[in-house]
């Protein structure tokens, strides 16, 4: 994994494009790495959701995935209710099962989390009353994208 469990941070946002531009001008200033790799972008649906996204893909540290939706599925309707910002912030575990289980016996009252139609990946959750309102999925067995990407070990 890119420097540890770390894998991402999820923002939504409105316009992709412009999204792209100014966190590349960030990144040019404060992570010039980060942009050693060619932005990914993709366009996909999940449940009632059609998005793209764009991912900064990170060798070495946190990636940056920015996604947008594109319709007025749950994502759209989240986005013009809150508005832009942190959708979610994702660790990963070797052993998922065990790490919940430590995270809920130290009062981190993490479960099952959600399961995408037709995809099996072993998800968790730390529930959002727990995580100060931040979404904090936990995945296992999926690694970062740079790493999916043969980037990284």
């Amino acid at each position: 994994m890119p420097g540890g469990p770390f894998a991402h941070v999820c923002l939504l946002v409105r316009d992709l494009d412009q999204a792209i531009a100014d966190w590349t001008a960030i990144l040019e200033v404060l992570d010039p790495e980060q942009l050693a790799e060619p932005t990914v972008v993709d366009h996909w649906e999940a449940g009632e959701d059609v998005m793209s996204s764009a991912t900064f893909v990170s060798r070495s540290g946190c990636e940056i995935q920015l996604l947008c939706p594109l319709n007025d599925g749950p994502l759209g309707r989240r986005l013009e209710k809150r508005g832009e910002g942190v959708h979610h912030i994702c660790f990963t575990a070797a052993d998922l099962p065990g790490a919940v289980r430590e995270a809920d016996l130290r009062g981190a009252d993490a479960g099952p989390g959600p399961r995408l139609a037709g995809v099996d990946v072993h998800r968790a959750r730390v529930e959002p009353r727990t995580a100060r309102r931040a979404r904090l999925p936990l995945r296992g067995g999926r690694r970062p994208l740079a790493a999916r990407r043969g980037l990284v070990g």
